[in-house]
This record gives structure tokens, C-alpha cells and sequence, in this order.
């Protein structure tokens, strides 16, 4: 079985113009048509996109709530764009440190998006190893806060609350 490292390699020979040479365990796409290099540059004509699905002992979803002034208030997973050298592991443990102030173990890459060659999304889930809860008073850019949700096909149940991009829930 395939860890995250060889997943993650796999995805980074398609994203530099690679063709692998086997199929993926993981992936369900034969790679073995491929024939021109294409050239991806992070942030000139890619975005890449990291997102964490976790779950608690009591199964509720973790998600957190927007800062951003375009959606500001609204929740959703802890999600977020890859920086310059950093790997789609590091990425997804920062952006979940940074929203929820929580830490945690990558374990399965759970789904992964693509619109065009130009933008990807890769959907961690994992474990919770640490650090505390993002509350209101530790609101900043990143998030307002962070909280557990029970979920019902795949959204809160909580119906008070304003879910950006209602997506998701095929990932949740």
C-alpha cells in the first residue's frame, strides 16, 4: 500500500510534466497517455490547494471559521494554498495549525480535485496530535475560531451556521 510520501511524489511527477510509469494503487487515472511535458509553476499558472478532513472520538468534523473579508463568518474546512518549497504535507499541517490551532498527523490523501491542469486540491484526513483549539479570542487573519461539528451527510448539523462552499460535503 502506498504512504502519503509515494502519493505525494506521484502527484509531483504529473505536476512537473511527467508521465509515472505505473499506474498509482491510489490514483484512478492511467497515467501512460500521456506524452508532452507540460511546465507548472506554482502561483504563475497553477494554484495547488490543501484541505484536512478530521474527525474526533465522538464523530464530529473539525471546521473552522472564515476571516477573510469575502466570507468572512462562514465555515469550512481548514483549507489552504501551498507555499513555494513546501511540501503538500507541510502545507496541510500549517494551514490546520494556523486555522484550527491544532496539530496533527497527516495519515490518507481522501480526494483530489483538478480543474484544468490549473488548479488542485489534495484532501488530507489524519489525527489530531496536539495543540488547542482556536477560540474567538485568538481570532486573526487565518480564522475567527475553530470548533467540532456532528455531521449528517456531510454538513453540521447545527442549521444556524453558513457553510462556504457546500462542495465539501461529497468530501466530508
Amino acid at each position: 500500500m502506498a504512504g502519503i510520501s509515494d502519493t505525494e511524489s506521484y502527484i509531483r511527477t504529473f505536476l512537473d510534466g511527467g508521465a509515472p510509469s505505473a499506474r498509482h494503487p491510489k490514483c484512478d487515472v492511467d497515467c501512460g497517455g500521456l506524452s508532452a511535458p507540460i511546465k507548472i509553476a506554482l502561483r504563475d499558472n497553477v494554484s495547488y490547494i490543501v484541505a484536512a478532513v478530521l474527525i474526533n472520538e465522538a464523530d464530529e468534523v473539525l471546521f473552522m471559521q472564515e476571516a477573510k473579508a469575502s466570507c468572512k463568518g462562514s465555515w469550512y474546512l481548514p483549507a489552504g494554498r501551498v507555499e513555494r518549497n513546501e511540501s503538500l504535507d507541510e502545507a496541510v499541517y500549517r494551514e490546520v495549525l494556523e486555522e484550527t490551532g491544532l496539530e496533527f498527523t497527516p495519515t490518507a490523501v481522501i480526494f483530489i480535485e483538478s480543474i484544468q491542469g490549473t488548479w488542485m486540491r489534495v484532501t488530507y484526513t489524519g489525527h489530531v496530535t496536539g495543540g488547542k483549539l482556536k477560540t474567538t479570542e485568538e481570532a486573526d487573519k487565518e480564522s475567527l475560531q475553530a470548533a467540532w461539528f456532528p455531521v449528517k451527510d456531510g454538513f453540521p448539523t447545527d442549521e444556524n451556521l453558513i457553510i462556504r462552499a457546500p462542495d465539501r460535503k461529497s468530501v466530508v
